[in-house]
């Protein structure tokens, strides 16, 4: 056999071998719901409103976590719900943000703009009832 031809195959294989990795890399490292894990849970806040004003709700056990540098990182189950609430330093917001399940790396946006806010109310209603 030739050396091109060795080299072909040689380069097909480590493909092939690289395309399954990273096909089953997330499938083996995706925790199951429930297992404990070190969930680090960013902010991203493009309203021009203080981050300050915003804090991270685990609805399960009532706990609120003031976000340093944009960033909370937490011991929590995976898959528990997670909420982006108003901070109660700042009374005169009030925002509540839809749950999110809890992952090794979330990312909680602040709706700002109203017809994002109406969609995050209207969607899962639309999907219920087949609107």
């Amino acid at each position: 056999m030739s050396q091109t031809a060795r080299f072909l195959i040689s380069s097909l294989l480590l493909a092939v071998a690289l395309g399954l990795g990273v096909w089953v890399y997330p499938i083996l490292t995706t925790p199951n719901p429930g297992e404990e894990i070190t969930a680090q849970v960013f902010l991203k806040n493009d309203c021009g409103i203080t981050d300050d004003a915003f804090m991270l709700f685990v609805p399960s056990t009532g706990k609120r976590i003031a976000f340093a540098n944009k960033e909370v990182k937490l011991t929590i189950k995976s898959g528990e719900p997670l909420q982006l609430v108003a901070s109660p330093t700042y009374p005169k917001i009030r925002y509540d943000g839809a749950t999110e399940p809890a992952a090794r790396r979330t990312t909680l946006n602040v709706q700002c703009n109203p017809s994002d806010f109406e969609n995050s109310i209207n969607r899962p209603l639309r999907n219920q009832f087949g609107g």
